[in-house]
């Protein structure tokens, strides 16, 4: 009687790619087998089985962590091939903040105008093959640095501004983040003074006045108003009495927001009359 002696088969998995868990496209994963058996092929795990000896594995599908794929062959002649296993990466999305230093800030004067800087926070790979990117961005702010978002209030337009950041992590998946910043004017102050005035007359009541920007100007209401002065000077009042050539009054204002305006400066001549 004839004796059929049929070879065991053996099974090689082609290699699969990391990819980022946002990733749709399929990648085929080959089963190579011995002698070029036929048979059947059964896959286990995150894949879809395309033939007996392929497979289609979809990152985004198959979701981020490390994903096992096993392998078992049965020849025709029903001679089964050593189980195989293959692992492959599906790497998590950066999940990012960006944090500005100040969330509110004056355009210019005060103690909170100047350079804002973000701080990068969040849940993002910080090492593998590739070197992390920062990408800042900002429709309506001037001079945002792309690499580290910091950029200057100075001369900004006054409102609330997004500052954008596209991140690329050490395993090359990208990250999306933004943030507000709101800018507040600075304020523009004047105040209306007589240019003469005779040292007997009675006091002259200062009154200052505030515009933003493109405004009209109105009467200072609320936030901090002082005038000072080279005489004469006391609380909003400038009294004549007892003086006598120039004298310069000084109007100094810092608004609600904390934005501090330009001093200005006026001067009036008082006439001594003697009697």
């Amino acid at each position: 009687i004839p004796l059929t002696i049929h070879p065991i088969p053996t099974a090689t998995l082609s290699t699969l790619t990391a990819k980022c868990a946002d990733d749709e496209t399929a990648q085929t994963i080959t089963a190579t087998i011995s002698d070029d058996l036929d048979g059947d092929g059964v896959w286990t795990g995150n894949v879809k089985k395309v033939s007996e000896k392929t497979a289609s594995f979809v990152p985004k599908t198959a979701g981020a962590g490390t994903n096992s794929i096993s392998y078992e062959f049965t020849s025709l002649a029903g001679c089964k091939a050593e189980k195989k296993l293959t692992l492959v990466e599906v790497f998590s999305m950066p999940e990012i903040t960006i944090t500005p230093s100040l969330t509110e800030v004056c355009e210019q004067g005060g103690t909170t105008s100047g350079d804002i800087t973000m701080a990068l926070g969040g849940t993002y790979a910080t090492t593998g093959a590739q070197t992390p990117t920062y990408s800042y961005t900002s429709s309506t702010l001037t001079g945002v640095d792309a690499t580290t978002g910091k950029f200057s209030s100075i001369g900004q337009v006054a409102g609330i501004h997004t500052v954008n950041l596209t991140y690329t992590d050490a395993n090359g998946c990208k990250g999306l983040a933004s943030n507000s910043v709101k800018i507040n004017a600075k304020p523009i102050i004047d105040f209306d003074l007589q240019t003469t005035i005779c040292d007997y007359e009675s006091a002259i009541n200062l009154v200052g006045k505030v515009k933003y920007e493109s405004g009209s100007f109105s009467t200072i209401s609320g936030g901090t108003v002082a005038f000072s002065g080279t005489g004469g000077v006391s609380g909003s009042a400038f009294t004549p009495t007892g003086l006598a050539g120039e004298k310069e009054i000084t109007l100094s204002y810092t608004d609600a927001n904390g934005c501090k305006a330009d001093d200005v400066k006026h001067s009036i001549v008082v006439n001594h009359i003697d009697v």
